[in-house]
């Protein structure tokens, strides 16, 4: 009798955490899927508006990723403990001073809840990959994710505007290349729309292509299966041609040069020589660069032919010019977390409400709401994560070297694109990346490092 049970306690326990397994790899998979969709309620306190404007970045906004993202980290620690770190804790306990004395604190508080879920997003997104075999699902999820968004933007570039039909029920949002606010460069004269896909901008856009096609070129040096390479190899090819359809600047730049290093970096390791067919086809990545610059000029010369005289760059410059101004008045602690638009009216004046928008690089605006003390806790993050990457590359085999190198990359990327957009910061795509790239470095350091 006594056995029997056992047994059946046995068999019972063995099924249900298999489908405690199951369920949060489940989630995790609605995770990535979701990141680029822009399903949400919105809410418009008063907080909200500034000079009588309604701005979406300070609308409290409740997303269908949202509610993934709190089931996943629900389903992997409702039964465990959270390990915060005591800098971890003295870093919240200061965001919640700054933002007690700050000018807009309600909208500080929404933005402290939303960084406090990031933060676990990160810590589950760790905790999920320390098992190495679900590496193989990110590199699958990310290649889906990137021939979908990929193929959307395509059809839109192609078409002057959106799909529309079942894609608005798939995250793609109606405009075209008339609509008031819609992103056109202007080219000769000529106005060429830059394709959405499923985001909130292209150039949100350009930077999960970016980071999805470092993730999942490392995927493929490691793929063992022909469909998985198969699958890798569609998701770059068309990656790479979407990106330039982008228009982005930046993205586009970073990774030519990526292509051309990881050319270098495979060939110049003896272990790689094996994987020939990911040097050719960094070759032929590349020469897709020349045949999109042959077959759509106009990107070529909106790249080559930046100017300071253009009314975007124009319009950046008065916004980090009013950071700067922030940082020398509140050198310390800043305005508070969410409150540089709140404060913005007073460095740039009431007339000019085409200019109410964050200051377009991450440093810049962490700086000016957080000042220099929780810049430190930010950068200190930083180092300590890379040089736990770096650390760890020298300890690991030659083989499994790569999967680093592209972990290292795809927070490089994060840097390099912050540097002169800031939608990591302040869009709800943009930062489910940035926490998951976070999370995703994480996983690969051992725990005593990243700690």
């Amino acid at each position: 009798m006594f056995k029997a049970n056992n047994c059946k306690l046995g068999i019972g326990l063995v099924f249900y955490v298999g489908c405690s397994r199951l369920m949060t790899a489940f989630l995790f998979s609605l995770v990535v899927l979701f990141l680029p969709t822009q399903f949400g309620k919105h809410f418009w306190p008063s907080f909200s508006f500034i000079l009588g404007s309604r701005i979406d970045y300070l609308s409290p906004t409740l997303y269908v990723s949202d509610i993934v993202i709190l089931l996943f980290i629900f389903a992997l620690y409702w039964k465990k403990r959270i390990f915060i770190s005591f800098k971890v804790a003295f870093f919240l306990i200061l965001l919640g001073v700054e933002i007690y004395f700050s000018l807009a604190p309600l909208l500080g508080w929404y933005g402290f809840l939303k960084f406090i879920e990031l933060l676990l997003f990160s810590f589950a997104i760790r905790k999920f990959l320390a098992k190495k075999r679900h590496f193989v699902l990110v590199f699958v999820l990310f290649s889906v994710g990137i021939i979908y968004e990929s193929t959307i933007a395509i059809l839109q570039f192609l078409r002057h505007g959106s799909i529309g039909g079942m894609f608005y029920f798939l995250g793609e949002r109606f405009f075209t290349s008339s609509t008031p606010g819609i992103a056109n460069v202007s080219v000769e004269g000529n106005l060429i729309l830059r394709p959405y896909a499923t985001f909130s901008h292209p150039n949100v856009l350009a930077g999960f292509l970016v980071i999805g096609m470092i993730i999942v070129f490392g995927g493929l040096i490691l793929a063992k299966e022909k469909w998985e390479k198969s699958l890798f190899i569609v998701s770059l090819f068309l990656g790479t041609f979407t990106l330039i359809l982008t228009f982005g600047r930046v993205a586009t730049i970073f990774w030519l040069a990526l292509l051309i290093y990881f050319c270098i970096y495979l060939l110049s390791q003896k272990e790689f020589h094996k994987e020939i067919m990911s040097v050719i086809i960094s070759f032929a990545l590349i020469c897709i660069f020349l045949f999109g610059a042959l077959s759509f000029p106009s990107v070529l010369i909106h790249i080559s032919s930046t100017s300071l005289g253009e009314e975007s760059i124009a319009q950046r410059a008065i916004l980090a010019s009013a950071s700067f101004q922030m940082i020398k008045k509140h050198p310390v602690f800043g305005v508070g977390l969410l409150n540089f638009m709140p404060n913005l009216p007073a460095f740039i004046g009431i007339d000019k409400p085409d200019l109410l928008q964050p200051v377009h690089n991450i440093f810049l605006l962490i700086l000016s709401e957080i000042g220099f003390f929780g810049f430190g806790f930010v950068l200190w993050f930083l180092v300590k994560t890379t040089l736990g990457l770096f650390k760890l590359y020298k300890k690991t085999k030659i083989k499994e070297r790569f999967l680093i190198v592209t972990a290292f990359f795809s927070l490089a990327s994060v840097v390099t694109l912050g540097l002169t957009d800031h939608f990591f910061l302040t869009i709800q795509q943009g930062q489910i990346l940035l926490a998951f790239v976070l999370g995703y470095c994480w996983a690969l350091i051992p725990q005593k490092t990243s700690k």
